[in-house]
């Protein structure tokens, strides 16, 4: 009798992982695995290079420039040492995403206390923002947000733009805010022109003003006084003579340095 002896040695097996997505600069990590067969070995269609080497299972990928401009490598992991069975392979799909180019206007600059700015966002390949303004925690998701600041300093503000994949890009600028705070508009209803030196002008009281027009009429309709300095109020004389007590019309139209457009019109009294 003759004992024939068979031994089926179990087929090597190669599990590559899961396709991969990265963003442009990043690396890949993989994480393959071969049993029943003594090794593996990584080998892509790309020109890239696997980190320490190709024999590494949880070796690094990194994409090269042509890897990035195509944007997918396929990358094979191959059974190594399989004794007297056949080789076998599993394949990953390696995509790169560009990342986001991001942007926005203005630029940064110089700006006043309390004068809204408007963003523009000028990002592509994004679909999500973060704006920080860089002041107070102040932030903001929508695309194209306004914002004005409240006191003076330097302060950077940064928009992250995200893309589909995860992948992120960041840019930032300066901006000064500059000037003082804008204080309401008020209207005096009377001043006394007597030269003590106690509310002897009328004017427009507020502001600061970046434009001022004051005009002032008397009862017939006829300008008396016209001013665009604020510091330029009227002191209750027409052509060097002092108007009488009564009742006066003034006119002013203005802009505060926070872009405010203020129109008044009524009624202002000397008082003798």
């Amino acid at each position: 009798m003759i004992l024939l002896i068979i031994t089926i040695d179990p087929a090597p097996i190669a599990d590559a992982g899961n396709n991969i997505t990265i963003c442009e600069g990043e690396t890949a990590s993989l994480n393959g695995s071969v049993t029943f067969a003594g090794g593996g070995e990584w080998i892509t269609s790309g020109t890239g290079i696997f980190v320490p080497d190709n024999v590494t299972l949880n070796a690094q990928y990194v994409p090269s420039a042509g890897d990035i401009a195509n944007g997918t490598v396929t990358l094979v992991l191959a059974s190594t040492n399989n004794g007297l069975c056949d080789a076998v392979t599993d394949t990953i799909i390696l995509t790169i995403s560009p990342l986001p180019i991001t942007d926005f206007t203005p630029q940064g600059g110089q700006f006043n206390i309390n004068q809204v700015i408007d963003f523009m966002n000028q990002s592509q390949n994004a679909t999500t923002y973060f704006w920080d303004f860089g002041i107070n925690g102040d932030t903001s998701v929508i695309e194209n947000p306004s914002y004005s600041y409240g006191a003076n300093g330097l302060f950077t503000v940064t928009l992250i733009a995200t893309n589909a994949a995860g992948c992120v890009d960041t840019i930032t600028y300066d901006f000064e805010i500059i000037g003082d705070d804008v204080k309401p508009v008020v209207v005096p209803t009377a001043f006394t022109p007597n030269g003590d030196g106690i509310n002897d002008v009328f004017s427009i009281l507020g502001g600061p003003f970046k434009s001022y027009q004051l005009t002032v009429y008397n009862e017939w309709g006829q300008e008396i006084f016209m001013s665009d300095d604020q510091a330029d109020g009227w002191n209750g004389s027409f052509k060097g003579s002092s108007q009488p007590s009564g009742s006066y019309v003034y006119v002013f139209t203005g802009v505060t340095i926070a872009d405010e457009t203020i129109t008044l019109q009524g009624e202002i009294a000397i008082i003798r």
